[in-house]
């Protein structure tokens, strides 16, 4: 069983063993709690003890809304026993330890319900928070990202084409005059001078 559901049965138990034992002692005379008001918390430690023995899985912690069940029983056994703690130290008769028990044991009750804690809470309580894993380098390379794609109604703009200054023939030079040979300067002259003579002649 889970321990605060333990320690809340076992308290039950005390408190109903509580109604058993004597309440008021005058001399050899003594009454026990079912001769008053025990009946009372009886039933109201049988009402916490039962939540936390048959509700839910014993090996779990008990709910909130079931632990409220069993403080607000504690607390109307203890109002009960310090009704009865009361009228009894203002009788001639003394106090017995029944009672005494009783109003002890609504106390630890409500003591219980509200500051021990659950295994579950103080095993999260110590446990150190998990380092977030580490995202292991993926094998393949990562591509690179497509282009977006245009709007829909927009023309795609054509892509400009990277111009490359490109190189001017350059104009080749001149023809060089070609040198008159010896042979071919004679003939020019030779010619020449037959004109001259035909000219002077006519």
């Amino acid at each position: 069983m889970e321990k605060k559901r333990l320690t809340i049965f076992v308290i039950a138990l005390v408190g109903m063993l509580g109604t058993f034992l004597p309440w008021a002692k005058i001399g050899p005379v003594t009454a026990s709690g079912t001769g008053a008001d025990g009946w009372y918390t009886f039933v109201l430690f049988a009402i916490g003890g039962a939540i936390a023995f048959f509700l839910g899985d014993r090996s779990t912690p008990i709910s909130k809304g079931a632990l409220t069940g069993v403080w607000i029983t504690a607390v109307i056994a203890f109002v009960v026993g310090i009704i009865d703690f009361f009228d009894v130290s203002g009788s001639p008769a003394s106090v017995g330890f029944g009672l005494i028990l009783v109003v002890l044991a609504a106390i630890a009750q409500v003591l219980v319900a509200f500051l021990m804690k659950d295994r579950e809470g103080a095993e999260e309580a110590v446990r150190p928070q998990a380092q977030p894993a580490r995202p292991e380098p993926s094998a393949t390379p990562e591509q690179p990202a497509e282009p977006a794609a245009p709007a829909p109604g927009t023309a795609p703009r054509p892509e400009r084409p990277t111009t490359t200054p490109k190189e001017t023939p350059s104009s080749p030079p001149p023809p060089e005059p070609k040198p008159r040979e010896q042979g071919e300067e004679s003939e020019s002259d030779a010619e020449e001078e037959e004109e001259d003579d035909t000219r002077s002649y006519e």
